[in-house]
């Protein structure tokens, strides 16, 4: 005998293919839960690294800035320094000039018929004042500088009489300009002449 079966196939087909889909949306919702918190885990996790590189970058930010200070602090000491020793070098290219000068003029003056009663010197300008015997003994002590090495264009700007304890005396003022000694210095540090 046929038996026919008059369950009704399509429905519970229907019933099984809805409960299908409405199992897979839900596991796909399930899913992108679980995607977006693994997203949102990373990114976090990226936020806290970055965080940690700024708070890194800053301290050594701090401690840069606090080097570059003490440089800029060394550097003005150094440039301090360093003007010093310019001074000192220029004192030292110096210092043997007065002495040379005073030699060389004690040297050009006519003994026993002339004297100086000044002597100024105001950068590289001479003024000589004093009392010669006669006008020969101020033309010669004129010539004597302008021989010298390091008197340059001395010339007498001022000649007259005048009287001293009753003898009469030749009163002069001669001006000039003074040569540069040059120096030499070795590694050491001292000047050669």
């Amino acid at each position: 005998m046929i038996r026919i079966n008059l369950l009704p196939f399509r429905a519970a087909r229907t019933k099984e293919n809805v409960r299908r889909q409405v199992t897979i949306f839900l596991l796909m919702i399930g899913l992108l839960v679980v995607v977006l918190f693994g997203v949102y885990g990373f990114l976090a996790s990226n936020e806290e690294d970055a965080r940690l590189k700024v708070e890194a970058v800053n301290q050594d930010l701090v401690k840069y800035t606090q080097q570059a200070k003490e440089v800029d602090e060394i550097n003005k000491e150094n440039e301090v320094l360093q003007r010093k020793i310019d001074i000192i070098n220029d004192l030292e290219k110096v210092r043997k000039e007065p002495v040379t000068l005073l030699s060389l003029l004690t040297d050009s003056i006519v003994e026993e018929r002339m004297w100086l009663t000044q002597f100024e010197v105001k950068g590289s300008s001479v003024s000589l004042n004093g009392f010669a015997l006669d006008e020969i003994t101020v033309a010669d002590f004129n010539k004597r500088l302008q021989a010298s090495p390091l008197f340059t264009d001395a010339s007498l700007k001022v000649l007259k009489q005048s009287e001293s304890a009753n003898i009469k005396l030749k009163s002069f003022e001669l001006t000039g300009t003074v040569k540069r000694i040059e120096t030499k210095t070795t590694e050491s540090g001292k000047a050669l002449k």
